[in-house]
């Protein structure tokens, strides 16, 4: 199993948000080029930027966040917790067979709103699709999860349309709604 040199990650990770931050920064700028809204509606660099924006917004905590902890690495002494002085850092422990389980079961579901999505639509693939990750793997009860996906989805769902983003919905359950 690998160990983590004391102070050689941190200086790899900021080299690693820096270069996440300089390839969102290219891609905000391109996708700005191609314009934000067309008319009143959305323009084909809507969604690549609010993509990269949310890029950028995260190797930015990345960076602050990695520059603090070489910082506390730095600050912190042996004798802060004697026990510890020859303990690795960051040692990942082994992923048991409950975890490996959770994995599977998370890459296979994710076949669900790819396979039902042209045949459901958008509501039903994606409220199936989260209510089982919160059940299965969340552990949260079927009658929290359930209408909370729901009214997450079609919120989503409304945020679509008034956006003009047309969204699958072979059974027009988005018009039954009115959404």
């Amino acid at each position: 199993m690998p160990v983590a040199v004391r102070g050689k990650r941190p200086i790899a990770e900021r080299i690693a948000a820096g270069v996440l931050l300089a390839l969102s920064v290219l891609l905000l700028t391109v996708s700005l080029g191609y314009g934000f809204f067309d008319g009143n509606r959305p323009g084909p660099g809507m969604y690549p930027a609010i993509i990269s924006g949310g890029l950028l917004l995260v190797s930015l905590t990345w960076l602050i966040t990695g520059a603090e902890s070489q910082a506390q690495q730095e600050n912190a002494t042996p004798a802060d917790d004697p026990e510890d002085a020859d303990a690795p850092i960051d040692e990942q422990p082994p992923i048991d067979s409950a975890g490996f389980r959770r994995i599977a079961f998370v890459v296979a579901w994710t076949l669900v709103p790819l396979l039902l999505l042209e045949t459901v639509g958008y509501l039903i693939s994606l409220t199936v699709y989260v209510a089982g990750l919160l059940i299965f793997i969340a552990r949260s009860r079927i009658w929290i999860a359930l209408p909370a996906t729901a009214v997450g989805v079609l919120g989503t769902a409304y945020g679509a349309n008034a956006l003009g983003i047309v969204l699958p919905d072979p059974l027009n359950i988005i018009q039954l709604l009115g959404l």
